[in-house]
Parts: C-alpha cells; structure tokens; sequence
C-alpha cells in the first residue's frame, strides 16, 4: 500500500530538520510532491513513533522533528534491567546490565523469544507470568531466585513502545529494590517482636511520640478502661491529673537527651468509668530530630502499701 515508505520517512525526516520552527502536512506534501493524504499517513507513522511531534495553531497542524533520548543511550547508561520486546516477546533489544544479571550473551538473547531463553543460574519464571497473563499493571513486585545469591526483588515496568517501522511492542524495566525490601522485612520483623514482647509482659507499655500515644499494649486497656484504638492519639495530658503531668515533663525535661537510664515516676491516672488509679511507671525518653519518643512501662500499684506512701491524692 506505502511502497518505499522507509525512504520516504527519511526525507521527512530531512526535511523537518532542516526546518526547525517546523513544517504543515502542505508545506511538506508539496517538497515531497506527494498528496497530502498520503504524507499525512507517513506523518501518522512519525508521530506514533514518537519521532515527530505536533502542534496546532488554528486549523493548521505543524510537526517538528522530536527531541529524544535513543533507547540505546537509555540501555547503555539506565541504572535498571531494561529489556524491549515485539509483540510475539521475542527481545528486540537488552541492556549490558541485565545481560550481566542473566549472564548470557548478546547472541543468545536477541531474536530470541524471552520463553525460549535459558539463564545458567536465574529463575524468571514469574517475569514470564506476568508476561504471558497480562496482570503486568496489576504487578507491583517481580522476584528472581539466583542460585548462589537468594531471591532477588524487583520493582517493574511495563511500558508500551512503538517502533520506528510502526510496529507496537513492550519496554520492560526492572528497578533492583533488593536492599529496600530487605530492610523493610527486618523493620517488620522487629515490629512483630516487640508487640509479641509488649503482650507478653505483666505491665501495661506505652510508646509516645511528642506526647502522642501511638502504641498501647493491652495491660493498658485494662487499666485505664479505653480500648486500645481509643488510646492511640491520646495524649498524657488527657491521662494524668495536670500536678502529675507537669512533675513527669520536669523529671525528663532535666534528664534529656543525654540520660537513657530509666526513671521512675509516679502519677494517678483517669479512668473512662471516672475512677482513677494509681501507677507505678519507668520511662526512657529518646530525642530524635525533633522527636521525642517516650517508652513507659505502667504498674497498677493501686490499694498498695506503696499507693498509700507515694501516690495519696
């Protein structure tokens, strides 16, 4: 139907260089001396490629040749696993990086159709997948297990590509969030422990931050009455008589920030039912930044001998 329309998309090419403020669809038909139809279709081409681009002033359209990155400068120098496949998944082009990860060469990869690659030592059965379901969108995460090295974690990419011939395709990138997600998993880890650790105890334990409660454990609820999602927010204030409060601050206000030694306290607190009972407490406070993190364990020493000494009304 276009014969030679790779010739012909050269000369526009060519010829929008040379022209810089850019062309119309008859400016160009007429150094072509072809119909505007047809160079309209070439055009068409261009732009879905993104090797043009358009703007419109009125009626008139006028292209201009498209400022762009070469995917192979992208390849070269992208920190990520970048690989671009057809749409039969056969890799039409792959970073040095990611042939590095799948430690294959060039002339083993390209042509090839990605199922049909075989890595020494990675398994990409999941990349495949998500590839070949078309849950790519869906996909937030993608792991390889690498032998010698564990699993590996990557964020993905899926980008759709239109070739210079016209022809669509897929750009897959892969981000190495490896460390990240690591991280992440220990910081759960050691959440997981320490609420394991604050239920288990016999005290109530609290964690504020700038006064703000963001973690009771449920010995708390049991003293105090509130449920445990009523008490993240609250702050002390909200807890102790007002003497207390003000002789709990100055106790830390004269410690902070270089003392983590634990120090005692002692304070009546206000129930939801409107009792009060008396505690016991040892607390550290931690300055961060500008944040003051205070980590309290609580004892209900209410009826005691010790109440009646320290704690009277």
């Amino acid at each position: 139907m276009m014969k030679n329309y790779q010739h012909e998309l050269g000369r526009i090419r060519d010829l929008l260089k040379k022209n810089p403020d850019g062309m119309s669809v008859t400016d160009l038909s007429k150094a072509l001396g072809k119909n505007k139809n047809t160079v309209g279709r070439y055009l068409d081409i261009l732009l879905i490629s993104g090797q043009v681009d358009m703007r419109t002033y009125g009626m008139t359209k006028v292209y201009t040749l498209s400022r762009r990155v070469p995917l192979s400068a992208m390849l070269s120098y992208s920190g990520a696993l970048i690989m671009v496949l057809d749409t039969d998944s056969r890799i039409i082009d792959i970073s040095d990086k990611f042939l590095q990860f799948l430690r294959l060469s060039r002339q083993e990869v390209i042509g090839k159709n990605l199922p049909f690659i075989n890595p020494p030592d990675t398994d990409i059965s999941e990349l495949l997948e998500t590839l070949s379901t078309g849950s790519a969108r869906q996909k937030h995460q993608i792991t390889f297990d690498v032998e010698g090295k564990g699993r590996k974690f990557f964020r993905p990419k899926f980008i759709p590509a239109v070739f210079e011939d016209g022809h669509k395709g897929l750009a897959v990138t892969l981000e190495d969030i490896t460390e990240h997600v690591i991280a992440e998993r220990k910081i759960r880890e050691g959440e997981e422990w320490f609420t394991m650790m604050a239920e288990t105890v016999s005290d109530g334990f609290v964690v504020a931050a700038n006064g703000n409660v963001v973690f009771a454990n449920g010995r708390i609820s049991e003293i105090t009455g509130y449920s445990r999602k009523e008490l993240i927010g609250m702050r002390s204030t909200d807890l102790m008589n007002p003497e207390d409060y003000e002789r709990f601050e100055n106790t830390f206000r004269e410690t902070r920030p270089k003392s983590r030694t634990p120090s005692r306290f002692t304070a009546w607190v206000r129930c939801k039912d409107g009792s009060r009972r008396c505690i016991l407490g040892k607390a550290i406070v931690v300055w961060q930044d500008s944040v003051r993190s205070s980590y309290l364990a609580i004892t209900d020493i209410t009826g005691s001998i010790e109440c009646e000494q320290i704690c009277s009304p």
